[in-house]
């Protein structure tokens, strides 16, 4: 009778498990937790697991396990696959993001080295901020807890609350990979307006020359976009610039 019971309660446990479709607003890390969860309470073993994983995956994900089941043969690579192919577009956004910031870095970095042999004055100037760049890299560690934040809000609300979240914002770090996204999602233009822009280049006043000069060139590219979508270019700027 207890093993009945038991066996019971397992089956029922196994058809409450999660199913996973690879839809951008599923969170493939948080389903394998619960997955890997529910088949250990199981007592599967690791090609039990890779036997039945299929029956829980929809839509893209399933028609990607069809795809590539040969070379799945084992839990660990299954797991290393799918959050390759499924991990957070916003995560996989900031890859590209943080390359290019690296390089940009390294352009500073020279015309610094140019300016400091020309005159005595900047490169006091430039020493100043050195901290600032020796805390590039710890930006660029973190970017990425930046984005997996960011890309929970966008899961959990049908219309990101952009202005709301902006003005909350004091910290340089968390706005540049705002920004990065917001030029990456067209859908999203539409919510930032002339209020936010100027808002974020207040906070830019007391930041370092390396982090105004990432934010500046996003919002370059974020003002080139809002040109685009049936904004009176000369009036938007001249309000800008203009308190």
């Amino acid at each position: 009778m207890a093993e009945e019971l038991f066996n019971a309660i397992l089956l029922n446990s196994l058809e409450k498990l999660p199913l996973f479709g690879g839809q951008q607003n599923e969170n493939v890390e948080k389903w394998l937790e619960e997955i890997t969860y529910g088949f250990n309470f199981a007592g599967f073993d690791d090609d039990q697991k890779v036997r039945v994983i299929h029956i829980y995956l929809t839509g893209e994900a399933r028609k990607w396990i069809i795809k590539n089941m040969s070379v799945l043969d084992s839990w660990s690579t299954f797991v290393e696959a799918i959050i390759t192919a499924h991990s957070s577009s916003v995560q996989k956004q900031m890859i590209p993001f943080q390359m290019s910031m690296v390089k940009e870095v390294r352009k500073v970095e020279e015309k610094k080295a140019e300016l400091i042999e020309i005159d005595e004055e900047i490169a006091e100037l430039v020493n100043k901020e050195e901290k600032d760049t020796e805390k590039f890299e710890d930006f660029i560690h973190t970017s990425f807890e930046n984005a997996k934040i960011l890309n929970e809000m966008v899961s959990n609300c049908n219309i990101l609350p952009i202005t709301s979240m902006i003005q909350n914002i004091e910290n340089v770090g968390n706005v540049i990979p705002l920004l990065w996204f917001f030029n990456e999602s067209n859908y999203l233009q539409k919510n930032i307006d002339m209020d936010i822009i100027k808002h974020i280049v207040c906070i830019l006043h007391d930041c370092s020359l390396i982090y105004t000069f990432i934010c500046l060139k996003l919002i370059q590219l974020l003002w080139f976009n809002l040109f685009l979508c049936n904004i009176n270019w000369w009036d938007w700027f001249r309000t800008l610039a203009v308190p």
